[in-house]
């Protein structure tokens, strides 16, 4: 774990806080704190793991915005928050994939 990683995942976890209870469903929250912890901890290094992480976040958070949970921006937000909260996805040896904006 870094300190730039776990800057989005309490930054990922106080947007979800942030959100009404009856705005977000107490199911809906508890899918995206647990995505949160899971970047987080993962340690993964194998760019397959990784992706399978990434792509598990995306479908997650885009289901909840299909059905109405989270606005469009707030999906792609917290996206891009859980997504930085975990390991980097290594394009080639010794380089990474390019930082977004914190």
């Amino acid at each position: 774990m870094t300190a730039r990683r776990h800057r989005h995942y309490r930054r990922a976890l106080d947007l979800v806080a942030a959100m009404e209870d009856g705005w977000l469903p107490e199911p809906g929250r508890e899918i995206l704190e647990d995505l949160a912890e899971q970047m987080l901890l993962s340690r993964e290094s194998d760019p397959l793991a990784i992706r399978a992480l990434r792509h598990e976040v995306e479908v997650s958070v885009g289901e909840l915005a299909v059905a109405g949970v989270l606005p469009r921006r707030v999906a792609v937000e917290l996206t891009q928050l859980l997504m930085g909260a975990g390991p980097p996805l290594v394009m080639e040896v010794g380089t990474a994939e390019p930082r977004r904006a914190a």
